[in-house]
Formats: structure tokens, C-alpha cells, sequence
């Protein structure tokens, strides 16, 4: 659970790490429900997204296989993005000491499986 304040124009700020997790960009329509003494915040974006719940994925407001299909994939390739950029970053740490090495040599390197990095991640 995490703890946050309404600020003097009635704002609030919903953490980092639950904007990623629910897919909450800038701009993300919202919803806002008084439930019983609660204020319940949920995405008014129609369609199918994955929502985390423990350790499980669920996929929510699916209404066919190919919907799901279709979000699990994307959410595959954001996952790999994520990936890449992560140990292309580690990679550049760990060289700066060595000659320069263009990122781009790095990407290609990357992607044809012969990076030095540490794997199993």
C-alpha cells in the first residue's frame, strides 16, 4: 500500500511504479467513483488491457480470443523494449571505461546475440 496527498488544487499523484504496472500514461482518461466511504480511481479507456494482480497477469475487458491475443503481444513488445534498453544501458556503463563503442554497434551487436553481458535476467 502507498500513501499519497490531494495537493491545495485537488490533484493526486499516483505512483510510478502503479502508472507502469496499470498502463497509465499522461493523458489516460480516468474514472472517478465514490463507493461506499471510498474513492475507487479506474481507466475509462474502453478496450482490453493487462492489469497485474500478484504475481499474475490478467487480461480485462477482453471480449474475444484475438483481443487478447493482440494485448498480450504488445504487452511482449514493450516488455522487450524495456529489456534491450536496459542492458544496452548496462552495456554502455560497463565500457565507458574502454574505447568508445557507438550504440548503434551495440544495438546490432545485441540483436544478433553477441553481447558479452551477463544473461539469465
Amino acid at each position: 500500500m502507498v500513501t499519497t496527498k490531494i495537493d491545495q488544487s485537488g490533484r493526486l499523484l499516483i505512483p510510478k511504479k502503479i502508472r507502469e504496472r496499470l498502463g497509465l500514461h499522461p493523458g489516460t482518461p480516468l474514472e472517478v467513483v465514490e463507493d461506499n466511504g471510498e474513492v475507487r480511481i479506474r481507466s475509462a479507456e474502453p478496450g482490453a488491457r493487462l492489469v497485474r494482480e500478484g504475481n499474475v497477469l490478467v487480461i480485462r475487458g477482453v471480449k474475444t480470443k484475438s483481443d487478447a491475443e493482440q494485448i498480450v503481444q504488445q504487452d511482449r513488445q514493450r516488455w522487450i523494449r524495456r529489456q534491450v534498453t536496459t542492458t544496452i544501458n548496462r552495456m554502455m556503463r560497463r565500457r565507458a571505461a574502454r574505447p568508445k563503442v557507438k550504440r548503434a554497434e551495440l544495438i546490432q551487436s545485441l540483436h544478433a546475440g553477441h553481447h558479452t553481458g551477463r544473461t539469465g535476467r
